[in-house]
């Protein structure tokens, strides 16, 4: 018998096992294997005995990310500032196992005495820079934004936040350079 029609020929069988009532099995002209819940001329009646099912886990939804109550904030006119945004990363970019370039646009230049962070999953970065490289990140979802400080430390105004994510091929693709 072909591989396929044995395949279908279980795929078909499987509701009946489920069933746990009579199964009948025949063979007919053509060769082609035959399951059913009613008898046939000629058929054999299967003994398959009890069958034990698992029951499947119950997928919950994901948690509603709330919405944020306040807008991206806007440039602080105390600090001068007029536009501040991130460049890059683009919101929603996906990358492959390769470094993030991050860069930020901003309105005028940073100010004298005017401090830049940066902030990764809202974990302060280290970095000062406007243009950096973001190598070995893991596998995941991350949030990006930057923010800049008067030398007081008083006033800031900080960038929209961009979320991006990291993918990695499987240690066990053979696509894999680490493989």
């Amino acid at each position: 018998m072909h591989p396929w029609r044995t395949f279908i020929a279980l795929a078909a069988f499987a509701p009946l096992v489920l069933a746990s009532g009579p199964v009948y099995k025949w063979v007919d002209a053509d060769g082609v294997v035959h399951f059913s819940d009613q008898p046939q001329p000629g058929a054999e009646k299967l003994d398959i005995g009890t069958v034990q099912t698992i029951p499947m886990p119950v997928a919950k939804a994901a948690p509603a990310k709330p919405k944020p109550t306040e807008e991206p904030k806007k440039a602080n006119v105390g600090l001068g500032y007029t536009g501040i945004r991130v460049t890059s990363p683009t919101a929603g970019k996906t990358f492959t196992d390769e470094p993030v370039q991050v860069s930020l646009e901003l309105t005028p230049e940073l100010q004298k005495g005017h401090t830049l962070t940066w902030y990764l999953n809202d974990a302060p970065l280290g970095q000062t820079d406007a243009s950096f490289t973001l190598d070995h990140l893991g596998r995941g979802s991350y949030t990006l934004y930057a923010s800049i400080a008067d030398a007081s430390g008083g006033d800031s105004v900080s960038s929209p936040t961009v979320t991006f994510y990291v993918h990695q091929p499987s240690m066990l693709a053979p696509q894999n350079p680490r493989h």
